[in-house]
């Protein structure tokens, strides 16, 4: 996805003896949506990412359903995500209750992120040069090499959100 970074902000809390470094990104997408991610690292965890396996807990701020998703891979997960309910954003709440559970096995019903799957990122791509092809003034680019340019940016550790 092609993001225009708006602001970063790091930050180090000692917690407990723990030393964590959180790092927020916001920046705005093609759909000229805010995209918030955040990535926490414990420096004294055999993970490189502090929500690895963990059960996290987001909130959704129009419709007020929280939901537990959890996390399947040592990777980065999103502030905010899309409520299935209304469509609104959910935030994710409640950092310091995030359970790591490596071996967790979720539940029918329940939304899972996993590493971004390459044949669904060849198909988004496909949508996306479509859309900046035909929503983006003055651009002379050919879809096929829109279609490649997006390509180029494929990164399997980006998150996806499945459903069991």
């Amino acid at each position: 996805m092609i993001n225009v970074v708006i602001r970063k902000i790091v930050k180090d809390i000692k917690k407990d003896g723990i030393l964590t470094k959180i790092k927020i990104t916001v920046s705005l997408n093609l759909m000229k949506q805010i995209v918030l991610e955040r990535s926490v690292k414990n420096m004294e965890s055999k993970y490189k990412h502090a929500e690895a396996y963990c059960l996290m807990k987001y909130k959704c701020e129009k419709c007020g359903k929280t939901e537990i998703l959890w996390n399947s891979r040592d990777g980065v997960t999103p502030f905010m995500i899309k409520c299935e309910k209304c469509d609104g954003h959910m935030q994710h709440t409640d950092w310091n209750e995030d359970k790591r559970i490596v071996n967790y096995i979720p539940k029918i019903g329940q939304r899972v992120f996993i590493d971004m799957p390459f044949d669904y990122y060849k198909i988004y791509c496909r949508v996306r040069a479509k859309m900046i092809k035909e929503n983006v003034e003055g651009n002379t680019d050919t879809l096929q090499k829109i279609y490649n340019n997006l390509i180029t940016e494929y990164n399997k550790k980006e998150p996806y959100i499945i459903k069991i």
